[in-house]
């Protein structure tokens, strides 16, 4: 369509329109002013903005839908795979998963930005045995938020698996689980870290189950090392761990980890792994427990209750421990602290092992309690019912 200020006309070489002014006619060659409009990635002529008059192509071209704005194929929004892998890297977006099972090598749920969310029920499994993380949140932002999780027995055949990982950049990544989490595994694997190697990251449980049945190393809960990173359950905690020299749960130094489970709520940690303990301590971490705390040991060689190892780290037990273990029952070493209100009552078996045990600047100073007689022993002015 032509007018009497410019008329269209179609250029191959360009592969559009171009509008060329009537006042070149009387001009030389090459000086004739031309309008490139933009190439569309996708063009699909039966789209009504392709619809259009000459005039209107000439001066606008024809657009796919990606007219106005980013086109969506410039980043990968939710992918949920059936039966497979979720993946999410949306900053501020949300990726809602259907109830089910879902499978993946390296990760099955993973989000580096955006949240990936679920209000029922999810089972995780592992593809050969070889993934290194279920559930992944890494980077501010970046959150799962599930109810009901399970992840199925598996034997990690790599260098460690991960049930639930929270770190990344800035305040790191975040996953809460508000139902129940299970876990089921064996090798050396973490039922639950939050924080990687120095980086941030939280995790918010509700009620726990961990079984590690075998393995060596690895821990069923974990703070890695660094201020920001929390570890919280605000329900019952049920850990067994078969893995050697592992441990329960486990705080990195400057790290906290909150056992905060109200009313009826229970706190029990079984090893039988030789070499294992209970619950471990880095410098200047935290470990508070509301409720009283049991950690059984007896089936396996040098296992321990709670080690509060490093300066400025303190285990803060408001309802007492009761630890039945092979070697020392309680620790407070390098400067570490232990502080226990309530009943405790620790057994040991070993020789040379200690009800409680301070060296090095350590620490313990529980709270007056009621003891029940017999009164064995009085170690570092710890109070304690000692049964051998």
């Amino acid at each position: 369509m032509n007018s009497k200020f410019f008329k269209s006309v179609w250029n191959a070489s360009l592969g559009n329109y171009v509008a060329v002014a009537e006042y070149a006619k009387n001009r030389a060659a090459g000086q004739s002013v031309s309008i490139k409009t933009p190439t569309p990635s996708v063009t699909d002529s039966s789209t009504p903005i392709c619809r259009l008059s000459r005039l209107s192509q000439a001066l606008l071209g024809c657009f796919s839908l990606t007219l106005v704005g980013v086109s969506t194929a410039s980043y990968a929004a939710c992918s949920i795979t059936p039966g497979g892998s979720v993946t999410m890297d949306v900053p501020g977006g949300t990726c809602t998963v259907p109830d089910g099972s879902y499978t993946g090598s390296t990760y099955v749920f993973e989000t580096t930005a955006g949240t990936i969310e679920n209000s029922g029920d999810i089972t995780l499994l592992s593809s050969a045995n070889n993934t290194a993380e279920f559930v992944r949140a890494f980077n501010t932002g970046a959150q799962v938020l599930l109810n009901n999780l399970t992840i199925s027995p598996f034997a990690s055949s790599g260098a460690g698996s991960y049930g639930l990982h929270t770190g990344g950049t800035g305040t790191g990544g975040n996953i809460a689980i508000s139902g129940l989490y299970t876990f089921v595994g064996s090798g050396t694997v973490w039922g639950a870290a939050a924080g990687n190697l120095g980086t941030a990251g939280t995790i918010t449980l509700n009620n726990v189950d961990i079984n590690i049945t075998g393995g060596n190393g690895g821990a069923g809960l974990i703070t890695s090392t660094n201020a920001s990173n929390v570890l919280t359950v605000n329900g019952s905690l049920l850990l067994r761990n078969a893995a050697t020299n592992s441990q329960g749960i486990s705080v990195g130094s400057n790290a906290t980890f909150n056992l905060h489970g109200s009313g009826a709520a229970t706190n029990n940690i079984t090893l039988t792994g030789s070499g294992s303990t209970g619950m471990l301590l880095g410098s200047n971490s935290t470990l508070d427990v509301t409720n009283l705390v049991s950690v059984i040991g007896t089936t396996a060689a040098s296992t321990r209750g709670l080690t509060a190892n490093g300066a400025g780290g303190q285990a803060l037990l408001h309802g007492g421990l009761t630890a039945a273990v092979r070697s020392h029952a309680i620790t407070a070493a390098s400067g570490g602290h232990a502080t226990i209100s309530g009943l405790t009552t620790v057994s040991t078996t070993e020789n040379n092992a200690y009800g409680a045990y301070a060296t090095g600047g350590g620490h313990q100073s529980p709270l007056p309690m009621p003891i029940s007689p017999p009164v064995v022993g009085v170690a570092m002015g710890f109070m304690l019912q000692m049964v051998r």
